[in-house]
């Protein structure tokens, strides 16, 4: 058997690749984050059955290209942060966009270089006595959140 993983695919060159080949993507691995949500590929990923993994989940393309991180200094996902903050359990946009990114059916690898960061980022990883991923956001945090896509422009 086998199996390719592609990357940087925009739709017309997942489509052209799904005809070209009988050798189908096992995955495909494009930037996504809250502000650049890349439906359309998702959605062809979705109908092939082809696993989407996003890079750059946490707003990294903007800051190398515009010099700051709109997905860290929203007020939307700060504001969605707050609501499903308790006294014992704060949640920060991390855990916000992780959630976002899984409910949403996406293979999420958040980078980190600090401990402490990569312990919170799994949080929402199956765990022990747990067989499903500790997601929570609602339905009305998802449809916000789905709206942010494309509202602060484009890097290109």
């Amino acid at each position: 058997m086998s199996a390719i993983g592609v990357s940087n695919f925009d739709k017309r060159q997942l489509q052209e690749l799904l005809m070209m080949t009988d050798t189908k993507p096992g995955l495909l691995q494009n930037w996504m984050d809250p502000f650049h949500q890349d439906k359309e590929v998702r959605s062809l990923c979705r109908e092939h059955g082809v696993a989407y993994m996003a890079y750059s989940t946490f707003g990294t393309q903007w800051t190398h290209k515009r010099g700051e991180n709109p997905v860290f200094a929203s007020e939307t996902l700060q504001a969605i942060a707050a609501a499903h903050s308790s006294a014992r359990d704060a949640k920060t946009v991390s855990d916000v966009v992780i959630s976002w990114a899984v409910q949403e059916g996406v293979v999420v690898l958040p980078r980190s270089t600090q401990e402490a960061h990569i312990a919170d980022n799994a949080e929402v990883l199956p765990a022990a006595g747990r067989t499903e991923y500790a997601t929570f956001l609602s339905d009305d945090d998802m449809t916000t959140i789905r709206a942010l896509d494309g509202s602060i422009g484009s890097l290109w």
